[in-house]
């Protein structure tokens, strides 16, 4: 399994395949990933545990587990974890 380490934490690349990718993120307590956009895909997070704040195209929403949040393409987000548990994703 491919793991990547990034400043907020890291992610687990759990399938993929010509037409999707399937990644665990865990964001640590505090941090934050930088703000970015796709152009050639939408995304679908779903909070397994932990606590967070999600900008998407300027909303920002409260988030925690079993919430999923659909982010369309060329939507920008970022995520915050706002707990002391890390935020996974």
């Amino acid at each position: 399994m491919e793991v990547v380490q990034r400043q907020w934490g890291k992610y687990y690349v759990l399938g993929s395949g010509d037409t999707y990718k399937v990644k665990r993120l865990i964001v640590n307590p505090m941090k934050q990933l930088s703000v970015q956009r796709h152009f050639k895909r939408s995304e679908l997070w779903n909070v397994i545990s932990g606590e967070g704040e999600m900008t998407v195209s300027e909303k920002s929403l409260f988030i925690k587990d079993g919430d999923f949040i659909l982010i369309r393409e060329r939507e920008w987000h970022t995520v915050k974890c706002t707990s002391e548990e890390p935020l996974v994703i």
